[in-house]
């Protein structure tokens, strides 16, 4: 981690504490905790493994996880300069109710060691590293889309083992860098690849590789590659948990009253 300018998303795995924070051999974190970044996903797994274990009280909280995702799943395709004002007054609204039904459950109505004290526990622990998520329009407010991501490598790593040598480890972690990007931006990768290597084979200028980025194809026809304009898109698809929230797994029932505080809704479970 030494020298890493960026920011570290992800779940409360205490190997990222041992490899950011303090140790023995040194006094400050390599990372401050000010560059860690929680992740939702995670904290609503726990409050669905408590629901699906019996416990209704955990569809209270997957009430507020679908409404916070369907506001991340609008602002998509949004710019970053365009999502930190949504999320600042419509998110982080939702992220600090979910908190103060959380905190409204005091320790003798929650049994210790049950799925939901875990799950509580774990979401108070997670609060100020999750709540930075949405302060910028930078990043998702979970790591799910590169946990899903390192499944490809994993399988081609298993198929064939190895990279030759380093060098083509690092094209190959490139080329996944690409297929991956295209499958974020929502476009077709045969195509946005086949317009890449076209114009790499044209001897397009090393100054103007960014241009040929997959998230090139979103901005302005003059500012992007003709081959471009013409190429398939659609929107980013969520999958995982934010594909489950956004097509309605736990659907809600708008104006009936739920036991203490919360978005008003009463979540019914579909019926699988």
């Amino acid at each position: 981690m030494r020298g890493f300018k960026g920011v570290l998303q992800g779940d409360g795995y205490g190997g990222f504490e041992t490899m950011a924070g303090a140790r023995k051999d040194r006094t400050e974190p390599t990372l401050p905790d000010e560059r860690r970044l929680g992740c939702g996903m995670h904290i609503r797994r726990k409050f669905e493994a408590a629901f699906e274990a019996g416990d209704l009280r955990g569809a209270i909280a997957l009430g507020f996880f679908r409404m916070i995702y369907a506001i991340e799943e609008r602002l998509r395709l949004a710019t970053c300069d365009e999502r930190p004002a949504a999320r600042q007054t419509e998110s982080l609204v939702l992220v600090d109710e979910l908190h103060a039904w959380i905190a409204s459950l005091e320790p003798r109505r929650v049994i210790p060691d049950t799925l939901l004290a875990k799950a509580t526990t774990y979401a108070i622990n997670q609060k100020p590293r999750w709540r930075r998520c949405f302060e910028s329009g930078l990043c998702f407010i979970d790591n799910g889309e590169p946990e899903r991501q390192i499944w490809y490598p994993a399988q081609g790593r298993r198929a064939y083992l190895f990279a030759g040598r380093d060098d083509g480890a690092r094209r190959l972690a490139t080329a996944y860098t690409l297929v991956a990007a295209c499958r974020t931006e929502g476009i077709n990768t045969w195509e946005c690849l086949t317009v890449v290597l076209e114009k790499l084979a044209a001897n397009w200028p090393h100054d103007g590789v960014d241009e040929l980025l997959p998230s090139a194809s979103r901005g302005s026809a003059s500012h992007r590659p003709d081959s471009f304009a013409s190429m398939h898109r659609k929107p980013y698809q969520a999958s995982g948990a934010a594909a489950r929230h956004a097509a309605g797994r736990y659907s809600a029932q708008p104006g009936v009253a739920t036991s203490g505080p919360g978005p008003g809704h009463q979540i019914r479970r579909r019926v699988r």
